[in-house]
């Protein structure tokens, strides 16, 4: 007997002990099986982390929100925010509104909070709806400046104005609004001189210099009660202006904290 035919003697004997003989297609099947599972794991993994990077991606593509804000002053306590969302949504898209509750009293704070989706509705909605009636109250609408940026020009904002024409007699102060941000003071003058001397004229500017979209024009009190007859409705700059009666601050409704 020689040592191959020995070997495979042994090999039987350890088989029939066990009950069973594992012939080689068995062995070569189950080793075949095991070697293709392990080779596919690795293509799922690569496959998982490509999906995942193209995902990433395709995120980090995205255009970025409007994330600007527009603060509304002296709302009615009985304005909800769907009322609020209703009135904007006349000029754009609104995709949040938000407004404020008193955590001790349970009511709101008398301001809200609105975002619109773009930049342009954003100071459509600005220019059209500051100083008009919703609820039965003027609501003051402005863009909302961050706490941060509002300590870093609340100078600016309290500083001296310039004027066309030193502080001096008053007649009555018109609001204008709805401007064209391309109107200039001596558009709105040359507008205003045909009911009279422009006493005063005041264009508002946010805290970059921009112009707000609206306005101060004083005259007599006979000329700004003809002029705002005249102008109310009027188109300047290709803008339908809104002119009427400025209140002076102290006789404005202001918001209840």
């Amino acid at each position: 007997m020689n040592l191959d035919r020995a070997f495979a003697l042994l090999l039987a004997s350890i088989g029939a002990v066990a009950g069973f003989t594992p012939s080689g297609r068995v062995a070569f099947s189950v080793a075949s099986s095991q070697s293709s599972r392990a080779a596919s794991v690795p293509n799922v993994r690569v496959a998982s982390v490509l999906s995942s990077e193209v995902e990433q991606s395709a995120e980090s593509s995205a255009a970025p929100a409007f994330e600007t804000a527009i603060h509304v002053g002296n709302i009615s306590f009985d304005t909800r925010e769907s009322d609020l969302r209703d009135v904007f949504s006349a000029y754009g898209s609104v995709s949040k509104v938000n407004m404020p509750i008193d955590r001790e009293t349970g009511r709101p704070r008398g301001f809200a909070f609105v975002n619109m989706s773009s930049a342009e509705e954003h100071a459509a909605a600005i220019e059209a709806l500051n100083e008009s009636e919703v609820g039965g109250r003027t609501i003051y609408v402005s863009e909302s400046v961050p706490k941060e940026k509002y300590a870093a020009n609340k100078n600016k904002f309290d500083g001296p104005r310039k004027r066309t024409t030193p502080r001096g007699p008053r007649g009555t102060k018109i609001y204008v609004g709805n401007l064209n941000f391309d109107t200039t003071m001596e558009d709105i003058q040359a507008a205003f001189s045909e009911y009279g001397e422009v006493k005063d004229c005041f264009v508002p500017s946010d805290y970059d210099g921009n112009p707000r979209g609206f306005a101060f024009v004083t005259l007599d009190d006979d000329n700004a009660l003809k002029a705002i007859e005249g102008l109310d409705g009027t188109e300047l700059g290709g803008r339908t202006l809104n002119v009427k009666k400025s209140l002076p601050k102290e006789s404005k409704p202001r918001d209840r904290y």
